[in-house]
Protein backbone atom coordinates (compact mmCIF):
# COMPACT_ATOMS: atom_id res chain seq x y z
CA UNK A 1 0.00 0.00 0.00
CA UNK A 2 3.00 2.40 0.66
CA UNK A 3 4.57 1.55 -2.62
CA UNK A 4 1.15 2.44 -4.25
CA UNK A 5 0.49 5.64 -2.54
CA UNK A 6 3.78 7.10 -3.08
CA UNK A 7 3.59 6.17 -6.67
CA UNK A 8 -0.16 7.60 -6.76
CA UNK A 9 1.52 10.82 -5.09
CA UNK A 10 4.46 11.24 -7.75
CA UNK A 11 1.93 11.04 -10.62
CA UNK A 12 0.18 13.54 -8.88
CA UNK A 13 2.88 16.05 -8.40
CA UNK A 14 4.39 15.23 -12.04
CA UNK A 15 0.42 16.52 -13.11
CA UNK A 16 0.67 19.22 -10.85
CA UNK A 17 4.36 20.34 -12.45
CA UNK A 18 3.37 19.86 -15.58
CA UNK A 19 -0.12 22.10 -15.41
CA UNK A 20 1.82 24.64 -13.84
CA UNK A 21 4.61 24.71 -16.42
CA UNK A 22 1.58 25.57 -19.08
CA UNK A 23 -0.17 28.20 -16.95
CA UNK A 24 3.62 29.99 -16.61
CA UNK A 25 3.17 30.31 -20.51
CA UNK A 26 -0.19 31.55 -20.90
CA UNK A 27 -1.49 32.83 -17.49
CA UNK A 28 1.39 33.41 -14.76
CA UNK A 29 -1.10 35.10 -12.59
CA UNK A 30 -3.50 32.08 -12.24
CA UNK A 31 -0.42 29.69 -11.55
CA UNK A 32 0.64 32.51 -9.13
CA UNK A 33 -3.12 32.19 -7.25
CA UNK A 34 -2.85 28.70 -7.04
CA UNK A 35 0.79 28.86 -5.06
CA UNK A 36 -1.12 31.09 -3.01
CA UNK A 37 -4.07 29.46 -2.19
CA UNK A 38 -1.22 26.19 -1.41
CA UNK A 39 0.62 28.33 0.39
CA UNK A 40 -2.13 29.56 2.90
CA UNK A 41 -3.53 25.93 2.96
CA UNK A 42 -1.74 24.83 6.20
CA UNK A 43 -4.00 21.38 5.42
CA UNK A 44 -5.54 19.33 7.87
CA UNK A 45 -4.67 19.09 11.75
CA UNK A 46 -2.28 16.68 13.22
CA UNK A 47 -4.23 14.99 16.64
CA UNK A 48 -3.75 16.38 19.78
CA UNK A 49 -0.95 15.27 22.07
CA UNK A 50 -1.16 16.93 25.21
CA UNK A 51 1.65 16.17 27.68
CA UNK A 52 -0.39 18.28 30.48
CA UNK A 53 -4.00 18.97 29.84
CA UNK A 54 -5.13 22.25 29.82
CA UNK A 55 -7.46 23.68 32.88
CA UNK A 56 -10.04 25.17 29.97
CA UNK A 57 -10.52 25.49 26.71
CA UNK A 58 -12.46 28.71 25.26
CA UNK A 59 -13.43 30.24 21.89
CA UNK A 60 -13.03 33.46 21.11
CA UNK A 61 -15.05 34.90 18.04
CA UNK A 62 -12.10 37.45 16.13
CA UNK A 63 -12.63 38.59 12.53
CA UNK A 64 -14.92 35.78 11.55
CA UNK A 65 -12.92 32.64 13.20
CA UNK A 66 -13.07 31.25 16.43
CA UNK A 67 -9.89 30.76 18.12
CA UNK A 68 -9.48 27.98 20.53
CA UNK A 69 -7.51 29.49 23.78
CA UNK A 70 -6.43 26.82 26.09
CA UNK A 71 -5.46 27.67 29.87
CA UNK A 72 -3.55 26.35 32.79
CA UNK A 73 -4.99 28.58 35.82
CA UNK A 74 -2.36 29.89 38.00
CA UNK A 75 -2.16 33.64 39.98
CA UNK A 76 1.05 34.90 38.47
CA UNK A 77 1.48 36.68 34.93
CA UNK A 78 0.32 35.20 31.82
CA UNK A 79 3.00 32.99 29.80
CA UNK A 80 2.02 32.13 26.06
CA UNK A 81 2.80 28.77 24.27
CA UNK A 82 2.89 29.46 20.15
CA UNK A 83 3.07 27.10 17.86
CA UNK A 84 4.62 26.63 14.35
CA UNK A 85 3.13 26.18 10.71
CA UNK A 86 0.73 22.98 10.65
CA UNK A 87 0.84 22.71 14.35
CA UNK A 88 -1.28 23.05 17.80
CA UNK A 89 -1.32 24.12 21.06
CA UNK A 90 -0.66 20.68 22.23
CA UNK A 91 2.92 20.93 20.77
CA UNK A 92 4.09 22.99 23.63
CA UNK A 93 1.96 21.50 26.18
CA UNK A 94 5.16 19.74 28.13
CA UNK A 95 5.99 23.54 29.29
CA UNK A 96 3.00 24.10 30.88
CA UNK A 97 3.01 22.35 34.32
CA UNK A 98 6.15 23.28 34.85
CA UNK A 99 6.14 26.90 33.98
CA UNK A 100 2.66 26.94 36.27
CA UNK A 101 4.68 25.16 39.06
CA UNK A 102 6.64 28.47 38.97
CA UNK A 103 3.33 30.38 39.37
CA UNK A 104 2.78 31.37 35.91
CA UNK A 105 -0.41 31.33 34.51
CA UNK A 106 -0.11 29.38 30.28
CA UNK A 107 -1.93 30.42 27.60
CA UNK A 108 -1.75 28.43 23.94
CA UNK A 109 -3.78 28.83 21.52
CA UNK A 110 -4.44 27.65 18.27
CA UNK A 111 -3.71 29.96 14.98
CA UNK A 112 -6.83 29.86 12.44
CA UNK A 113 -6.75 26.97 10.52
CA UNK A 114 -4.66 25.08 12.77
CA UNK A 115 -5.57 23.01 15.21
CA UNK A 116 -9.27 23.62 17.01
CA UNK A 117 -9.48 26.65 15.79
CA UNK A 118 -11.92 27.58 12.75
CA UNK A 119 -10.79 28.39 9.20
CA UNK A 120 -9.36 27.13 6.38
CA UNK A 121 -6.71 29.16 5.22
CA UNK A 122 -4.33 31.76 6.65
CA UNK A 123 -1.17 33.59 6.81
CA UNK A 124 1.55 35.65 8.64
CA UNK A 125 -0.20 38.43 9.32
CA UNK A 126 -3.54 36.97 10.53
CA UNK A 127 -1.79 34.87 12.24
CA UNK A 128 0.54 37.75 14.14
CA UNK A 129 -3.00 39.74 14.66
CA UNK A 130 -4.63 36.56 15.95
CA UNK A 131 -1.83 36.34 18.67
CA UNK A 132 -1.76 39.88 19.72
CA UNK A 133 -5.83 39.62 20.13
CA UNK A 134 -5.17 37.15 22.10
CA UNK A 135 -2.45 38.49 24.11
CA UNK A 136 -4.50 41.36 24.92
CA UNK A 137 -6.66 39.60 26.29
CA UNK A 138 -4.34 38.43 29.64
CA UNK A 139 -4.21 40.10 32.79
CA UNK A 140 -0.52 41.02 31.90
CA UNK A 141 1.87 39.03 29.52
CA UNK A 142 5.34 37.79 31.18
CA UNK A 143 7.00 35.89 28.29
CA UNK A 144 6.02 34.51 25.02
CA UNK A 145 7.81 30.99 24.02
CA UNK A 146 6.72 29.81 20.28
CA UNK A 147 8.04 27.03 17.84
CA UNK A 148 9.27 27.42 14.65
CA UNK A 149 7.09 29.88 12.07
CA UNK A 150 5.79 30.39 15.38
CA UNK A 151 8.75 32.13 16.06
CA UNK A 152 8.11 34.50 12.66
CA UNK A 153 4.54 35.35 14.02
CA UNK A 154 5.74 36.30 17.49
CA UNK A 155 8.57 38.63 15.88
CA UNK A 156 5.80 40.43 13.94
CA UNK A 157 3.79 40.97 16.96
CA UNK A 158 6.04 42.40 18.50
CA UNK A 159 6.98 44.16 16.17
CA UNK A 160 3.59 45.48 15.96
CA UNK A 161 3.52 46.37 19.59
CA UNK A 162 3.27 43.04 21.59
CA UNK A 163 5.11 43.46 24.87
CA UNK A 164 6.28 41.10 27.12
CA UNK A 165 9.26 40.68 29.47
CA UNK A 166 11.31 37.38 27.64
CA UNK A 167 10.99 35.84 24.47
CA UNK A 168 12.05 31.95 23.63
CA UNK A 169 12.05 30.50 20.04
CA UNK A 170 12.66 26.85 19.29
CA UNK A 171 13.82 25.38 15.90
CA UNK A 172 12.89 29.44 14.54
CA UNK A 173 13.66 30.07 10.94
CA UNK A 174 16.03 33.55 10.56
CA UNK A 175 15.01 33.89 6.69
CA UNK A 176 11.51 32.81 5.15
CA UNK A 177 12.90 33.04 1.94
CA UNK A 178 14.18 29.10 1.38
CA UNK A 179 10.21 28.37 2.63
CA UNK A 180 8.85 29.79 -0.33
CA UNK A 181 11.42 28.92 -3.25
CA UNK A 182 11.04 25.14 -2.01
CA UNK A 183 7.33 25.82 -1.85
CA UNK A 184 7.63 26.87 -5.82
CA UNK A 185 9.85 24.67 -6.34
CA UNK A 186 7.73 21.84 -5.21
CA UNK A 187 4.46 23.17 -7.39
CA UNK A 188 6.92 23.45 -10.76
CA UNK A 189 6.12 26.99 -11.04
CA UNK A 190 8.07 29.09 -13.63
CA UNK A 191 9.63 32.39 -13.50
CA UNK A 192 6.74 34.53 -14.31
CA UNK A 193 4.73 32.98 -12.07
CA UNK A 194 7.19 32.91 -9.27
CA UNK A 195 7.34 36.75 -10.01
CA UNK A 196 3.42 37.37 -9.99
CA UNK A 197 3.76 34.84 -6.48
CA UNK A 198 6.55 36.46 -5.09
CA UNK A 199 5.24 40.60 -6.01
CA UNK A 200 2.21 39.56 -4.45
CA UNK A 201 3.56 38.52 -1.07
CA UNK A 202 5.93 41.24 -0.99
CA UNK A 203 2.72 43.42 -1.02
CA UNK A 204 1.14 41.45 1.78
CA UNK A 205 4.08 41.87 4.28
CA UNK A 206 4.89 45.40 2.92
CA UNK A 207 1.24 46.29 4.32
CA UNK A 208 1.92 45.35 7.82
CA UNK A 209 5.28 46.55 7.69
CA UNK A 210 7.39 43.68 7.29
CA UNK A 211 10.76 44.79 5.42
CA UNK A 212 11.39 41.74 3.85
CA UNK A 213 12.05 37.93 4.20
CA UNK A 214 15.05 38.00 6.10
CA UNK A 215 13.68 38.08 10.03
CA UNK A 216 17.03 39.38 11.11
CA UNK A 217 16.08 42.78 9.76
CA UNK A 218 13.38 42.73 12.73
CA UNK A 219 14.54 41.20 15.60
CA UNK A 220 17.93 43.44 15.71
CA UNK A 221 15.13 46.40 16.30
CA UNK A 222 14.10 44.26 19.74
CA UNK A 223 15.16 44.90 23.29
CA UNK A 224 13.43 42.14 24.97
CA UNK A 225 16.11 39.26 26.37
CA UNK A 226 15.65 36.42 24.35
CA UNK A 227 16.61 32.70 24.57
CA UNK A 228 17.33 30.73 21.08
CA UNK A 229 17.33 26.41 21.22
CA UNK A 230 17.63 24.49 18.18
CA UNK A 231 18.87 20.86 17.29
CA UNK A 232 21.99 20.35 15.18
CA UNK A 233 20.02 17.63 13.54
CA UNK A 234 17.00 19.52 12.74
CA UNK A 235 16.71 18.59 8.83
CA UNK A 236 13.27 21.36 8.27
CA UNK A 237 14.74 24.61 9.79
CA UNK A 238 18.65 23.90 9.74
CA UNK A 239 20.97 24.76 12.82
CA UNK A 240 23.15 28.11 10.90
CA UNK A 241 19.32 29.81 11.31
CA UNK A 242 19.34 29.68 14.86
CA UNK A 243 23.10 31.37 14.91
CA UNK A 244 21.94 34.55 12.65
CA UNK A 245 19.03 35.04 15.05
CA UNK A 246 21.22 35.04 17.92
CA UNK A 247 23.79 37.30 16.17
CA UNK A 248 21.13 40.29 15.31
CA UNK A 249 19.14 39.76 18.53
CA UNK A 250 20.53 42.17 20.89
CA UNK A 251 21.91 40.08 24.22
CA UNK A 252 20.10 36.53 22.99
CA UNK A 253 20.81 33.67 24.88
CA UNK A 254 21.48 30.31 22.64
CA UNK A 255 21.12 26.84 23.58
CA UNK A 256 22.38 23.99 21.02
CA UNK A 257 21.10 20.07 21.75
CA UNK A 258 21.49 17.58 19.50
CA UNK A 259 19.73 14.37 18.27
CA UNK A 260 16.37 16.40 19.00
CA UNK A 261 15.23 17.37 14.84
CA UNK A 262 12.66 19.81 14.46
CA UNK A 263 9.95 18.87 17.05
CA UNK A 264 11.26 16.51 19.69
CA UNK A 265 12.80 19.30 21.39
CA UNK A 266 9.72 20.44 22.41
CA UNK A 267 9.14 17.39 25.19
CA UNK A 268 13.05 16.98 26.33
CA UNK A 269 13.13 17.15 30.11
CA UNK A 270 16.52 19.25 29.62
CA UNK A 271 15.12 22.19 26.96
CA UNK A 272 12.35 22.68 29.05
CA UNK A 273 13.87 22.85 32.09
CA UNK A 274 16.30 25.95 30.20
CA UNK A 275 13.14 26.92 28.97
CA UNK A 276 11.35 27.37 32.47
CA UNK A 277 14.57 28.87 33.98
CA UNK A 278 14.59 31.59 31.30
CA UNK A 279 11.24 32.09 31.63
CA UNK A 280 10.93 31.98 35.48
CA UNK A 281 14.03 31.85 37.48
CA UNK A 282 13.96 29.93 40.63
CA UNK A 283 14.29 32.40 43.78
CA UNK A 284 17.18 32.52 44.97
CA UNK A 285 18.89 31.18 48.21
CA UNK A 286 20.94 33.29 50.39
CA UNK A 287 23.02 31.37 52.99
CA UNK A 288 24.03 34.00 55.87
CA UNK A 289 26.73 32.48 58.55
CA UNK A 290 24.85 32.20 61.65
CA UNK A 291 25.80 35.28 64.21
CA UNK A 292 29.10 34.41 66.33
CA UNK A 293 28.19 34.57 69.94
CA UNK A 294 28.99 37.27 71.71
CA UNK A 295 32.50 37.42 73.60
CA UNK A 296 32.96 38.38 77.01
CA UNK A 297 36.80 39.55 77.99
CA UNK A 298 37.69 37.81 81.26
CA UNK A 299 38.11 39.64 84.11
CA UNK A 300 35.76 42.58 82.22
CA UNK A 301 33.49 44.90 84.76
Amino acid sequence: MTTVAATQKSTNVRLINAGMSALDRVWPGLAAQIGWAVFSTPGAPRPSEWVHRPDQTQWVRWNGVHLAVHTWEAQGPTVLLVHGWHGRASDLSAMAEPLRVRGHRVVALDFPAHGASTGRRTILPTMAAALRAVASLQPSLHAVVAHSFGGIVTTLALRQGMSCERVVLLASPSDMDPGFATLERALGMGPRARQAFRERLMRVLGRVGVPGLDITSMVSELRVPALIVHSADDREVPLPESRRLAQAWAGAERMQVEGLGHRRLLRNAAVVSRVVDFVAPPPKVILTPPERPLQIAAGGA
